[in-house]
């Protein structure tokens, strides 16, 4: 299995532990307002990041946008937007629609950082 493949699983599973572990479950620690948002939006990019460098072959020269948007990023939009109304179902856990925000706006970055490395021939693609 290609270890690109296996660092993006590994954050999925572990971004879906995470968001779907019980409320009472997670210490009660005080955190500052807003904070959670950034949360959502940091795990979200590294998410997108990931996904795209499993979809996007290093050897590649130019990534291929009609199949990277429609086939990637709606996908993974889909997945945030799912992930939070599953969170409904949870015990101690909410439905909020800015984390949905969020959510995508990380999902965004990460797709555009993704690309911006990729089109700068970076070692981190």
């Amino acid at each position: 299995m290609n270890n690109r493949l296996i660092l993006a699983l590994a954050w999925t599973i572990l971004l879906l532990i995470g968001l779907l572990t019980p409320g009472s479950s997670i210490p009660d620690v005080p955190k500052p307002p807003g904070i959670d948002k950034l949360v959502h939006l940091g795990l979200f990019m590294v998410l997108a990041f990931l996904w795209s460098r499993v979809f996007n072959d290093r050897t590649d020269k130019k990534i291929k946008k009609s199949k990277y948007i429609p086939n990637f990023l709606v996908v993974i939009v889909v997945f945030a937007i799912l992930v939070e109304y599953i969170q409904r179902l949870v015990p101690g856990r909410s439905f909020d629609y800015w984390d949905i925000l969020f959510n995508i706006l990380g999902v965004t970055i990460g797709a555009v950082l993704f690309y911006y490395l990729h089109k700068h021939k970076s070692k981190l693609v």
